[in-house]
């Protein structure tokens, strides 16, 4: 533990270091307009030096409401970059404690003049650095800077003890204060939404300052509370469900905080015991007719007709709509833990996730390029993670043990014991082969490498021949598993891409029409060769609805409009990297008529064309396959996304996203199955933050993660939809 200790301190110290930013520069607004969908958009270019901050006060428009119209601009800014800034925003959502950045000083800085470099209010950087002095201050130290400062000066601190008082057993009586929340109340005091309102009734009229309300302990079960929890089943839609249970959509997203239309098999979803009795109100959404409505929650149009006696065909936006439902008697519902999911297999029993090796001890060897001696040659490395121009070496993998640092820090709350020895290795082969004779290191359970390429060449044979499970983390390469079946690789293959498709396809409902299309026939061959027999397999066995057809088209932007058919599901599957043939195929689909419900699934590098338009990747439906994406939406996130600035003081990157997952599945993995854990990972599946793992064992070869990542914009947000 004292060899431990000392390297995280010594490669945390690295952190405050920093490099000389460009000074930001003035933002004048842009007297260019636009007009879509009804609303009016600034076009503002990007000019060198500019940053979200300074955009979002030129403008007057909260940073999230800029990032909402140009997801793109959450990641990174790009001089020439063109953004669309509504010219009138919605109202400011409320302070998130978490939405600042960090500025290091240099010497002679004050926070005056830290106010003057981002443009805010000097009061709002002293409300989030009590005790900080206005004078000169020391160089490398850290300062929070609010994005949302308006909104942050009316904020009130967190409450203390004379906010709340004990009453009743196990409950205490706390009074709201300004701009708080459902949702923030229940994370101060670690309980549900539908906790609070379970407890507190009158919180569906809305929450008012001084409001006292009764808070319980967390951790009280659904059926105490007055709620089941359903599972959901294949192939189910959230409007099935809702009309099943006889409850509204509106108050399934009240009673499950974030959840959407994009549900998923073996999912939970709070449904409270008292329900409707014959009917339940939708709010029509925009654009929607009395058929899409009937479709939704599958009942007859007539039915909704006798229900609705006054309603057009056409429908007004927020329209409230009768759905009749069916007297269907309550059903006792099992209370389902979270465990991990498993295969039915010979091996489901051995398989079995349960913590059986929770109080062993394991050794854990990470070994990382920190580059701490300075070598100034950084070896060109194909990664999952490309390393961005300009940046250090010493620096470039530092996220990824810090987000490992938060996932051991997780683990160790829920019984995992290790001891972690950490490795810094560079580009020098001598060096590895010296790193590799160390006594302990025969000894290890695991290995968790971000080596360069010749370098992991040794490390994996000396995994083969110690018979040590060994993870490469980030690289991309097949050929790393070959013939060595203690080499695990988290990188989804792109092999598997076909099948994560199907396994999409087949979890809808209704029958589908599926057309696959190849822009060019000497291209793409195997993968639509390995599709059409997969899914000819699956329509055989029963996985699809009856009347699913498949088709193929060659190199035919022409015979695609005659293939989508009226009355079915449409997938439009594209295998095509050319960005030209896809924006025009785009723009074909376009002028389809609007009764014809179709969708587009394209390959990873759809998601990098510069010259399509959200707009239209959104009016036609548009999916991605990706190997990693995160839900910054997600609880789950959220909860890593505060520990990781509290921690580091620091965003974390996809390196850091990769730290935490790797070491989170395979603490699991050491925990349930012990150190002989190989056979047992195709049965594992655990959520991460930024994918899933489904590892698939390639003998003689080692394994090799199986799954990818759909996603598709809805409002302008990339939602997932196979999670």
């Amino acid at each position: 533990m004292k060899l431990r200790f000392f390297i995280i301190t010594f490669v945390l110290g690295f952190i405050f270091i920093t490099l000389k930013a460009q000074e930001p520069v003035e933002v004048v607004v842009s007297q260019q307009k636009i007009t879509e969908n009804g609303m009016t958009f600034w076009v503002h270019t990007v000019e060198p030096g500019q940053t979200l901050y300074r955009i979002s006060f030129a403008y007057k428009v909260p940073i999230n409401e800029i990032i909402k119209y140009n997801p793109e601009a959450a990641e990174v800014l790009k001089v020439g970059q063109q953004l669309k800034i509504p010219s009138k925003p919605s109202e400011l959502s409320p302070y998130n404690p978490n939405n600042f950045i960090y500025h290091i000083t240099k010497t002679g800085e004050s926070l005056q003049s830290i106010a003057n470099i981002y443009s805010v209010p000097i009061e709002g950087i002293e409300t989030l650095n009590p005790g900080v002095g206005t004078q000169p201050l020391p160089a490398d130290q850290v300062i929070k800077i609010p994005l949302d400062y308006s909104v942050l000066l009316k904020t009130q601190q967190l409450p203390d003890t004379n906010h709340y008082a004990s009453t009743k057993e196990g409950f205490i009586t706390y009074k709201v204060s300004e701009k708080e929340t459902l949702y923030s109340i229940s994370r101060k005091f670690g309980v549900t939404i539908a906790d609070i309102i379970e407890w507190n009734p009158q919180v569906k009229e809305g929450l008012k300052i001084g409001q006292e309300l009764q808070i319980g302990k967390p951790g009280i079960k659904p059926q105490e509370r007055g709620f089941i929890e359903y599972k959901v089943k294949k192939q189910e839609s959230l409007y099935g469900i809702a009309r099943k249970n006889r409850i509204s959509i509106d108050s399934l997203k009240m009673f499950n905080q974030g959840l959407t239309e994009n549900i998923k098999e073996g999912q939970i979803i709070l449904i409270p015991k008292r329900r409707a009795t014959s009917y339940i109100t939708h709010i029509a959404e925009p654009k929607e007719n009395l058929q899409k409505i009937a479709n939704k929650y599958e009942v007859g149009e007539e039915d909704l007709e006798k229900a609705n006696p006054n309603i057009d065909k056409k429908i007004a936006e927020s329209t409230p709509i009768k759905i009749p439902i069916q007297a269907i008697e309550p059903q006792e519902t099992e209370v389902v833990q979270p465990v991990a999911e498993i295969e039915t297999t010979p091996f489901t029993a051995v398989c079995t996730p349960t913590y059986r090796f929770k109080n062993e001890e394991f050794k854990v060897a990470v070994i990382v390029p920190f580059m701490l001696k300075a070598s100034s040659n950084f070896p060109n490395q194909h990664t999952a993670y490309s390393r961005k121009s300009g940046e250090l070496a010493v620096f470039k993998y530092l996220p990824f043990y810090e987000g490992m640092l938060v996932a051991f820090d997780s683990l160790q709350k829920i019984g995992f014991h290790a001891k972690i020895f950490v490795y810094d290795l560079g580009s020098d082969l001598e060096e590895t082969q010296r790193l590799l004779q160390k006594p302990e290191l025969k000894s290890m359970d695991l290995i968790i490498s971000l080596a360069f390429s010749k370098n992991f060449n040794l490390i994996a044979d000396f995994a083969k021949r110690n018979k040590i499970p060994t993870v490469n983390a980030i690289s991309k390469r097949d050929e790393i598993i070959s013939n060595n079946e203690y080499i695990i690789k988290p990188y989804p293959s792109e092999d598997f891409q076909p099948e994560a498709v199907v396994k999409f396809l087949s979890s809808k409902s209704g029958k589908q029409n599926i057309i696959i299309l190849r822009n060019n026939k000497n291209l793409f061959k195997n993968y639509t060769d390995k599709l059409l027999r997969l899914l000819q397999r699956h329509l055989e066995e029963g996985h699809f609805a009856e009347g699913t057809t498949i088709k193929f088209l060659n190199d035919s932007l022409s015979g695609v409009k005659s293939a989508i058919k009226p009355g079915y599901s449409n997938y439009l599957i594209v295998f095509s990297e050319n960005e030209a043939f896809n924006i025009n195929l785009l723009r074909n689909l376009s002028t389809l008529n609007d009764t014809l419900k179709f969708s587009l699934i394209g390959l990873p590098s759809w998601a990098d064309m510069k010259n399509a338009e959200i707009s239209a990747l959104i009016e036609n439906d548009v999916h991605f396959l990706t190997p990693y994406i995160v839900d910054y939406y997600d609880e789950n996130v959220q909860n890593f996304l505060y520990c990781y600035r509290e921690r580091f003081m620091a965003e974390p990157d996809e390196l850091a996203f990769a730290g935490f997952d790797i070491t989170w599945y395979f603490g699991h993995a050491l925990m349930h199955y012990g150190k002989d854990f190989r056979d047992c990972l195709p049965f594992l599946h655990l959520s991460g933050i930024q994918s899933n793992y489904s590892f698939k064992w390639l003998k003689p070869n080692g394994l090799v993660n199986s799954f990818w990542n759909i996603y598709q914009y809805i409002g302008y947000r990339p939602v997932i939809v196979n999670r």
